[in-house]
């Protein structure tokens, strides 16, 4: 079995688990793997399904950043626009948490040797 079996076969694992609403048992199944490989199985499971596991996980927001474009077309047109917004949301807020991260780490270093000239750092 070649790794595209591998995935079609886990996919159809995954898919089953949704259909009889046991999202309990698919987050299990998929809570070791990466968000951009959680993305590549949703991208295999139908829209409508993938989207009732994505709106389950604490990390939907950076998965559904890594699907690819048509993916995310797919999953928009199936998903709840509450859900999506969220989601959405969600995604933006942590591009914005990690501009800000980089402009201080940015600050810090263009003021530390000043600091450091004035001996108020080690």
């Amino acid at each position: 079995m070649n790794n595209k079996d591998l995935a079609l076969t886990y996919a159809e694992k995954i898919s089953r688990a949704i259909e009889q609403q046991q999202y309990e048992q698919a987050i299990e199944e998929i809570q070791d793997l990466r968000p951009i490989d959680i993305a590549d199985l949703l991208a295999l499971i139908e829209p409508k399904l993938a989207w009732q596991l994505l709106a389950h996980l604490p990390n939907r927001s950076t998965i559904f950043a890594y699907l690819d474009p048509d993916s995310q077309v797919a999953l928009a047109y199936v998903f709840p626009r509450a859900i999506l917004a969220k989601i959405v949301g969600e995604r933006l807020e942590m591009m914005l948490h990690r501009e800000l991260l980089d402009v201080t780490e940015a600050r810090k270093m263009a003021v530390y040797p000043l600091m450091k000239k004035a001996r108020l750092v080690p």
